[in-house]
């Protein structure tokens, strides 16, 4: 048992491995979960990303999953962690109000 609201976790260098042991153990608190890669160059389209944000769907409920790159950006170009960025953004909805992308989130859950 872990005394933490919120894990954050890199899942996207990964391809989303070990994200179904979120629901195996059935844990209750929030999931930061990686979705862009921040170990290469290489820009991820926005259905890329939600690929990853559907898979993630299908073991934590969409008001728990928090998304964000797998790690810092630092590394990377400035134009590259840019555009990352921006195909999360993307990714989810151009309305970034938490509600609108809690509802987003669930909408793609639906239709896994």
């Amino acid at each position: 048992e872990a005394r933490a609201h919120e894990f954050v976790l890199e899942f996207a260098n990964r391809l989303m491995s070990e994200v179904e042991l979120w629901s195996e153990y059935g844990l209750t608190q929030d999931l930061g979960a990686g979705v862009v890669d921040v170990r290469n160059w290489y820009v991820e389209s926005p259905e890329d990303v939600a690929g990853l944000i559907r898979q993630a769907l299908r073991h934590v409920p969409a008001e728990r999953l928090v998304l964000n790159p797998d790690c810092g950006l630092r590394r990377q170009a400035r134009w590259v962690g840019v555009e990352k960025l921006k195909a999360l953004a993307a990714s989810i909805t151009s309305d970034a109000s938490p509600a609108a992308s809690t509802s987003m989130l669930r909408s793609m859950r639906d239709k896994i």
